[in-house]
């Protein structure tokens, strides 16, 4: 029996600690309130089966950019809070989300990375849109990530590959994505999910806050 392969997921996950605080959200989104209800229930359309359950989850965060060139793993056994917003109420400064990290395992993952020649070092510290001031384009670039992540576009893996690639040349981009730090995870995302049986990822889409944010999400190698 072939090894169970973990599906991959890249979530937008909206300004600030949007879900977690009792005041804000229906303040911030006009258009939708679905998309705390799609994250909410993401974690369950992954693992329908509750089977296969991960022990640990990688995830890769725009939140701490590198200070020297390439990747920085977090080591650290207890990540500490990083509030890295503003504009919010007092209570998103007060929240605490007590992450347990795995030394053992963001070695591995270093190790791992080292050997496809990728620049990384270990360090003890613990929405795909992210320009909140630029309207226009904001939803070419949607459309165009659809074309090239989702499942019912026709595009190979190849083709989604390059594009993902060069997404700085796509449909607005430089209007959704000023600094490149907000999207890189989808790319890291769209290459550990892609598989060449398979590369189409599915959607799925808590709506637009503000006119402009997208709280697209989308996951490849689910089990629905």
């Amino acid at each position: 029996m072939p090894a169970f392969r973990h599906p991959v997921a890249a979530i937008s996950h909206g300004p600030g600690p949007l879900w977690l605080i009792s005041s804000g959200f229906d303040e911030m989104v006009r258009d939708t309130v679905t998309a705390p209800e799609v994250l909410r229930s993401l974690f369950g359309k992954l693992y329908p089966k509750d089977e296969n359950l991960p022990k640990r989850i990688l995830l890769v965060s725009a939140h701490f950019e590198s200070s020297s060139s390439g990747f920085e793993i977090s080591n650290a056994a207890n990540p500490e809070m990083i509030y890295d917003y503003y504009g919010f109420s007092e209570e998103a400064y007060e929240v605490k989300y007590p992450a347990k990290g795995d030394p053992a395992f963001a070695q591995r993952v270093k190790e791992q990375l080292e050997k496809d020649h990728i620049k990384v070092k270990l360090v003890n510290q613990g929405t795909h849109r992210r320009n909140p001031t630029l309207i226009e384009g904001a939803k070419a670039f949607q459309n165009w990530l659809d074309s090239t992540l989702a499942s019912d576009s026709k595009l190979t893996m190849e083709e989604r590959s390059e594009q993902i690639t060069n997404w700085h040349n796509a449909p607005g981009a430089k209007f959704a994505h000023s600094s490149p730090d907000h999207f890189l995870p989808f790319v890291v995302a769209a290459g550990a999910g892609m598989e060449e049986k398979e590369p189409g990822a599915k959607t799925f889409f808590g709506g637009w806050a503000f006119d402009q944010l997208s709280f697209a999400n989308y996951a490849w190698g689910t089990q629905e």
